[in-house]
């Protein structure tokens, strides 16, 4: 059965009616955050776990998303970022508290956040190009925020590896397991119904635009990076890492010089011993 449904997941072809066995894929093949469906629905939220293994926070599986909606969609990603300082709304307001698990992108993989989910808004655009739906986008994100349990920092402290550990780690052991449930019970808890209806109402008055694009209103009044903050850090460290990766090559290049000349005073030795 297991062949039979390989060979019908490479063709494509599935029947699902009339088969005792069905053959389940998680689909990752194409696109691993399985939000890609949810889009093409045209979902009001959509509630994204990235858990892809992604120790650099670099959110691959994330832009590969936002490519594909908006090639194959026409849905627009666009990431937000809390407003700082968040507005002083007329007291008491219940909602700031809650709020703080919230952050941008850069702030889920920087190690002086307690952030661990991100908002964004989905543009939909229909055939005449133009918007005619909206939605939110909530990202949860494995990472060690503030308020977990003891066990879980002591398991990472242990692991430094987690909660972004290789997925080619297929057998967990009682402690691995319990902390990652802990932790996405803890993450998902962030949420709730109540939450995500008064953001769907009143995002815009705790969320700014993160890395505005160029059509986007009142950009042109902030100067902006041609490059997104995460991502010119990493041009930096590249461009200065070249200068070490030149020097290393040079040094790699006397190093293999000089075992070649050895290996060939070697040979001809041995050769001459044989005569």
């Amino acid at each position: 059965a297991k062949s039979r449904g390989l060979l019908r997941e490479t063709l494509g072809a599935f029947r699902a009616s009339d088969d005792a066995d069905w053959f389940l894929t998680d689909g990752g093949h194409f696109e691993n955050t399985a939000a890609y469906a949810l889009l093409a629905e045209r979902a009001e939220v959509v509630v994204l776990a990235d858990c892809g293994a992604d120790p650099a926070y670099a959110f691959g599986d994330l832009e590969n998303l936002v490519r594909k909606a908006r090639i194959d969609l026409q849905a627009e990603v666009l990431f937000l970022r809390p407003r700082t300082p968040l507005p002083a709304p007329p007291p008491p307001d219940r909602w700031q508290p809650r709020l703080q698990a919230f952050g941008s992108l850069a702030d889920l993989g920087s190690s002086g956040s307690s952030a661990c989910l991100a908002l964004a808004r989905i543009v939909y655009r229909g055939r005449d190009g133009q918007p005619d739906a909206q939605g939110l986008l909530v990202i949860v994100k494995p990472n060690m925020s503030a308020g977990l349990p003891v066990d879980l920092v002591n398991f990472q402290r242990e692991h430094p590896e987690f909660p972004q550990q290789p997925t080619a780690d297929q057998f967990f052991d009682e402690a691995q397991w319990e902390s990652y449930f802990q932790l996405g019970s803890y993450l998902g808890g962030q949420l709730d119904h109540e939450l995500i209806e008064h953001l769907l109402q009143h995002h815009a008055r705790y969320f700014e635009a993160d890395e505005r694009g160029p059509f986007e209103d009142g950009a042109a009044a902030r100067p902006v990076s041609r490059l997104a903050q995460r991502i010119g850090s990493t041009a930096v460290n590249a461009s200065v890492g070249l200068g070490a990766a030149a020097t290393l090559g040079v040094s790699l290049w006397t190093a293999l010089d000089s075992v070649r000349t050895g290996w060939a005073r070697q040979t001809a030795d041995e050769r001459a011993a044989l005569k």
